[in-house]
């Protein structure tokens, strides 16, 4: 089975998402490629599991389609709305494979006739999300973490408990950055140490060092290896993982965070029920905010509620938040995409023509571009 992903940019969340699936589907005979309409950074992890990416400046989605065979479309829900038009792509293309549209996130961006075989979304939030403009079943399929990478490992114990945040740092809007930086401002002068693990590399930006000194340290792109190690570390150190964030799809760091044996801290948001859902983690209200966490670090004091909540989550993710059961799901979602694009009407011979014409059409305008942008 061949799935072409057809996303927007290169996302962090989504290339963690297939990638933790592209492994365990590839025993079962499934691979990857990728359309990226933005492209793709240079040293991208799609490519560590997509056997080739194409982007909107070589190649026309359309083009693709018609050129190579592919099995099933693998929307990111991202691709969909306007200006990418993914539908009219797919309908010029006349593809007769299935379709499945994914959201990773709880943004709307689906418009009301977005065509796809089968919908997913990765937590309850984001279902309800999509749910706002998509009149069709939408199944949830749980985000999970890759348990053979992400596990406790033997540490130090720090000499302070660590409070730990990770994500995109200058995403102010999602993320809520600030949250964690008041909170670092109001135990400048406890026993805690505080660590910010950037997903971008903004640390001048952020001017960490004017205000807090040595008291909260900053990382930035830390592979997978270094993530485990910090997550452990906190996790001795009898700290916890917090997240500020105002809504999630599904937060992957807090998963994989929880897989390490790290106590949890996140706010009552869209995309983070499963937390408190699944007794992973505590839970404070947005409108609390500073109070309600410190809340949460006091109850954590408490060594029995701290195994209590770690046991439950390692059962929670061996039974729901792994990538196995996520690749599962997925896998179930692509066949039954294509047995439901197999019960549409044939291709009549009309619909073949206009697919050469849209190829031959594609084809050359691609050329006329490359040839007025060439050095003379």
């Amino acid at each position: 089975m061949r799935v072409l992903v057809v996303s927007s940019w290169d996302g962090g969340g989504v290339a963690t998402a297939i990638g933790n699936i592209a492994a365990p589907l590839r025993a079962r005979g499934v691979s990857y490629c990728a359309f990226g309409f933005h492209g793709w950074h240079i040293n991208t992890r799609w490519a560590q599991f997509c056997d080739r990416l194409y982007s909107d400046s070589q190649i026309k989605l359309t083009e693709l389609l018609v050129r190579e065979h592919f099995d099933v479309v693998h929307l990111v829900d991202t691709a969909c709305p306007r200006p990418y038009n993914v539908n009219l792509w797919l309908q010029r293309a006349r593809f007769r494979g299935g379709i499945v549209c994914m959201s990773q996130n709880a943004i709307q961006e689906l418009l009301p006739d977005q065509k796809a075989h089968v919908f997913v979304a990765c937590s309850e939030g984001s279902r309800d999300v999509m749910a706002r403009t998509i009149a069709r079943p939408i199944r949830v399929i749980y985000n999970g973490v890759d348990v053979e990478k992400f596990r406790p490992v033997p540490v130090s114990k720090p000499p302070r408990p660590i409070i730990l945040w990770v994500g995109r740092a200058l995403d102010f809007k999602q993320k809520d950055t600030h949250g964690f930086l008041y909170l670092a401002a109001s135990l400048l002068e406890s026993n805690y140490d505080f660590l910010l693990v950037d997903g971008g590399n903004d640390y001048e930006a952020l001017r960490l060092k004017d205000w807090f000194g040595e008291r909260l340290r900053y990382a930035s792109n830390l592979s997978f290896d270094q993530l485990v190690t910090v997550y452990s570390e906190v996790a001795a150190s009898g700290g916890a993982m917090l997240s500020t964030s105002t809504f999630e799809g599904f937060q992957f760091v807090m998963a994989e965070a929880a897989a390490c044996g790290c106590p949890l801290i996140a706010p009552r948001a869209t995309g983070l029920e499963w937390i408190e859902n699944d007794g992973i983690g505590l839970i404070y209200e947005r409108h609390e905010a500073l109070k309600g966490i410190l809340e949460c670090l006091k109850q954590l004091q408490n060594e029995s509620l701290r195994k209590k909540l770690v046991s439950g989550a390692h059962e929670a993710i061996a039974r729901k938040y792994n990538s196995t059961t996520m690749a599962e799901g997925y896998y179930q979602a692509y066949c039954d995409a294509i047995a439901l694009s197999r019960e549409e009407p044939p291709e009549s011979p009309r619909d073949r023509t206009a697919r050469r014409f849209w190829d031959g059409a594609l084809a050359m305008r691609h050329a006329a571009r490359r040839h007025r942008t060439s050095p003379t």
